[in-house]
């Protein structure tokens, strides 16, 4: 089965370990949640390799190496996301210290911690891509 992308609702993930991203995803699945593209920008291309791979045929994951800090390179980031999810109001950004990331000026937020419940994240994405 081919994933058609739905840009209308895309997923960022800004810093968020892989690990992290792959539990999220998989909880969002499980409650149903209608899922097409995620953008993940992580500093680790292996671990993005295995991302892509283990969600290929359903959800798209548009992997974006980006080396830390991220903050320095927001603008950019937006500029991609902007092209990817055809305008930043379709995007909720999931952020490791979503403050620090506020230079995003447009889209919707969800803050990730280290001690982040996977669950927890998942059931905010998903509100958050209701709203949209």
């Amino acid at each position: 089965m081919q994933v058609v992308p739905n840009v209308n609702r895309t997923i960022a993930f800004l810093g968020v370990p892989a690990q992290a991203v792959d539990e999220v995803l998989e909880h969002l699945c499980a409650a149903a949640v209608p899922l097409s593209r995620c953008m993940v920008f992580l500093d680790q291309p292996q671990l993005l390799g295995v991302l892509e791979e283990q969600w290929r045929g359903r959800v798209e994951i548009v992997a974006i190496i980006v080396s830390s800090p991220m903050q320095d390179k927001i603008r950019g980031i937006e500029l991609i996301a902007e092209i990817e999810a055809g305008g930043l109001t379709n995007v909720v950004w999931v952020c490791v210290a979503a403050a620090q990331h506020s230079g995003c000026r447009q889209g919707r937020f969800v803050a990730f911690c280290d001690d982040s419940s996977t669950r927890v994240v998942a059931r905010r994405i998903a509100l958050e891509l209701m709203a949209l």
